[in-house]
């Protein structure tokens, strides 16, 4: 799980009455310490209280991470997709905990789904490009293993003989195609981004960074008088 995100939250605590941040906001810091000292199971309970007395997205996100931690992952991701569902700056770090989980149970879909929402909301998140890479493998991987075994099992059966189909003599008029129509529904949205076209957007994004980096450096470079 990513538990560094949990030290950055109490500085971005949402603007409330005085008593009821300054209880929740104790309360999230005794969190904290208690997540770093590895106390997961206490943490979630402060990180509940903490949210009993002003649920958000941080909340949310601190309880679902302490959650996942002390092992209960079916509320700890429920609290996670209500984090992430509710956005803002906590967004991108509750979807890559999410495919963390994901991962772990070896749901390599989710787990792709999850890495790829959060790049979509943060690109420069080193930590969810290498896991998205992480899970492809995997998949590609595991469907390898699957079409082999079915080759295998193919083999073992022997090859069905195709059946005659009966001719009822209609052929189409010539000059018409036969093929079925195409579905409708046009072209697919190109916002609608595969995990593999992610992936190399981030990367061309990165090679003109360095390039322009360069550029630049080079230009600075130059005598006086060019």
């Amino acid at each position: 799980m990513k538990p560094l995100a949990l030290s950055l939250l109490i500085l971005a605590a949402a603007p409330m009455p005085f008593l009821r941040q300054s209880n929740s906001e104790k309360l999230t810091r005794e969190g904290i310490a208690a997540f770093e000292e590895k106390q997961s199971s206490a943490a979630a309970r402060l990180f509940a209280s903490a949210a009993e007395i002003a649920s958000s997205s941080r909340a949310l996100f601190n309880l679902g991470t302490a959650l996942v931690e002390n092992g209960e992952a079916e509320p700890g991701a429920a609290a996670l997709a209500k984090a992430s569902e509710e956005g803002g700056a906590v967004a991108a770090d509750s979807f890559f905990n999410r495919g963390n989980l994901a991962l772990g149970a070896e749901r390599l879909e989710e787990a792709i789904e999850m890495y790829s929402e959060s790049l979509r909301l943060e690109p420069s998140m080193a930590d969810a490009k290498r896991n998205l890479e992480i899970a492809l493998r995997k998949k590609e991987e595991q469907e390898k293993q699957q079409q082999e075994q079915q080759d295998q099992q193919q083999e073992g059966e022997g090859e069905e003989q195709p059946q005659p189909q009966p001719d009822n003599g209609q052929k189409p008029p010539e000059g018409e195609d036969s093929s079925p129509p195409n579905e409708p529904g046009g072209e697919e949205s190109s916002e609608e981004m595969s995990p593999e076209e992610i992936l190399r957007s981030i990367a061309q994004q990165e090679r003109e960074e360095l390039s322009r980096m360069r550029r630049e450096k080079s230009e600075g470079q130059r005598p006086v008088g060019w």
